[in-house]
């Protein structure tokens, strides 16, 4: 096969010169927490735990998703359930980030600071997921997944920012309901997810399963930190179980 030279098609456009740039700045309201991580404890000390009793095992999912300060959230997450007389295992809820394997997604989260020695908790980072419901999403039917170590857990917190996806735009898109229904689930979860979400939608494969979560697992609850446009958390709130869906919806127009 022959390729044409530069010379054999230069003549055929003539030469555009390039248009005038302008720098810009732009510098929006940029409020964030003097002190997030005071917050986060102040915030989950508002998620009403009496249904759990001392010593009650207690499943915090943490992500691979940008959070300002994760390792010092995710340790005050822990502090928190210790305080609160439970025992406290962190489990990483990525899907299947960390090339689908338990030491993978060890290693995604020590990337983040976030280990057992920082954290004083064991991290349980078993691949393993049961399916626990099966929910009708147009003409499909989609299995919904829990991690084993969540689904043997007596209760769950998901630690999470709500964000915009940025390949998707609905009433929810990355948060707390996303890292319930995708990043919790594993790769069994997230790759059953992904694929009716290809023919679905994104937006409409993610807004069942919340709902069936709540009944058919110990019903997650939640503190999601949304951040400023310099990736700082500016925003202080606190999800009870059974209101991801619609506290989310609240929350979305507020991220960036």
């Amino acid at each position: 096969m022959e390729f044409p030279t530069r010379g054999d098609v230069d003549h055929l456009i003539d030469p555009q010169p390039l248009p005038s740039f302008a720098r810009v700045r732009y510098e929006p309201p940029s409020e964030a927490l003097d002190a997030p991580v005071a917050v986060t404890r102040e915030e989950l000390d508002e998620l009403d735990v009496s249904t759990l009793e001392p010593g009650a095992t207690v499943a915090i999912g943490v992500g691979s998703r940008g959070i300002h300060r994760i390792d010092d959230v995710a340790a005050a997450a822990v502090e928190w359930a210790t305080d609160r007389g439970f025992d406290p295992v962190v489990v990483p809820a990525m899907g299947s980030h960390g090339g689908a394997t338990a030491a993978g997604q060890r290693e995604v989260l020590a990337s983040l600071g976030v280990d057992e020695e920082r954290l004083g908790a064991p991290i349980d980072a078993r691949m393993d997921a049961e399916q626990v419901a099966t929910v009708s999403v147009g003409d499909t039917d989609v299995p919904v997944y829990v991690a084993a170590a969540a689904r043997e857990a007596d209760g769950v917190v998901v630690v999470n920012r709500v964000k915009a996806h940025t390949n998707f735009t609905g009433p929810i898109e990355s948060g707390l309901a996303k890292m319930t229904v995708v990043g919790l689930s594993k790769q069994s979860g997230a790759k059953a997810f992904h694929s009716t979400a290809i023919s679905e939608g994104h937006a409409d494969t993610l807004t069942p399963a919340p709902a069936a979560l709540v009944y058919t697992t110990h019903a997650p609850r939640g503190h999601p930190p949304l951040h400023n446009h310099t990736q700082r958390p500016n925003t202080r709130t606190s999800v009870p179980p059974a209101a991801h869906h619609h506290r989310e919806q609240g929350l979305v127009p507020l991220a960036t």
